[in-house]
């Protein structure tokens, strides 16, 4: 007597898996995209405040009403080189953001292109040292001028000057603006750089390693850490260099004596913390962009 042998057959799930893998698939190319649009809406208004912040500080200057027949009493961003080096730092960081529009347009269009988002991130890391040096810089002055300090006898001419104060305030509370528009800039040319590995099986499925979401993780932590610290690292420099380029040089405007002809060994030692600040400066504008050419390489 024979046995008649039994065939199974297997017969796959069609709408689910079929829609989830589409998913998988399109999800990525989708949020590329959208990445890309939102930077460069972002790109349009850093550009605004960057032509805003320069154009309101090379625009300020005050004369007062009274004077006398020996001096006449004004006030002009020119007079305080830190407010020129602002002016001339947030010009070149308005042109800068002109230039990267067309880049930016290409990873609307090209959403996977790696090249131009590499050189994005790798330009945008260094304006915004830039930006934040010139914010930073200008505010520590803005602050002193406000404020003025006893010890040093550096006086508040923001009680004879109001206008001309409340201009280069709002000049530096638009360079601002334009440092967290860079910041976001930074970390989501890494967010488009972000690399995770796929393995293809053969109906052409493509899942995610739990090992690639841990270093995505890892990396984009790395990246927004260092885009933090590089922000605060830069603001202190330049705030202190800029306290320091006074020290050293005062302004005869505003009546702000040289302090270091006194106080030589305080002043060598602040300068020599200055110049550390600013190798490290260096050191974070390094890690951030290799950081986010990691997750470029993870693919």
């Amino acid at each position: 007597m024979m046995k008649s042998e039994s065939t199974a057959i297997d017969v796959p799930e069609s709408g689910t898996v079929s829609k989830g893998k589409a998913s998988l698939m399109a999800a990525p190319r989708d949020g590329k995209k959208g990445i890309a649009i939102f930077d460069f809406i972002l790109r349009l208004g850093a550009l605004v405040s960057a032509l805003a912040a320069a154009a309101t500080m090379g625009t300020s200057d005050e004369t007062l009403t009274f004077f006398n027949q020996f001096f006449q009493f004004q006030a002009s961003y020119d007079d305080i080189p830190t407010f020129q080096f602002f002016v001339i730092a947030m010009a070149m960081v308005a042109g800068y953001l002109v230039l990267s529009l067309p880049f930016s347009m290409v990873s609307i269009v090209r959403p996977h292109a790696a090249g131009p988002r590499s050189l994005l991130l790798i330009f945008d890391t260094v304006t915004l040292a830039l930006n934040t040096s010139a914010a930073a810089a200008a505010a520590d002055i803005v602050y002193l001028a406000h404020n003025g300090n006893a010890t040093t006898n550096w006086f508040a001419i923001c009680l004879q000057f109001g206008d001309f104060c409340r201009k280069v305030s709002g000049a530096v509370v638009a360079s601002f603006a334009s440092a967290v528009a860079f910041m976001l800039l930074v970390v989501m040319s890494g967010l488009a750089l972000r690399g995770i590995k796929y393995t293809h099986t053969h109906t052409h499925t493509m899942i995610m390693e739990p090992q690639s979401l841990v270093l995505l993780k890892s990396s984009l932590l790395l990246k927004i850490a260092g885009s933090v610290a590089l922000t605060l690292n830069t603001a202190a420099a330049a705030a202190a260099a800029a306290i320091v380029y006074l020290a050293h040089n005062g302004n005869q405007s505003s009546n702000w004596l040289a302090i270091c002809v006194q106080f030589g060994d305080f002043c060598q030692k602040v300068s020599g913390a200055v110049v550390a600040s600013f190798v490290s400066v260096v050191v974070f504008m390094l890690l951030v962009v290799i950081s986010g050419l990691a997750l470029r390489k993870q693919n």
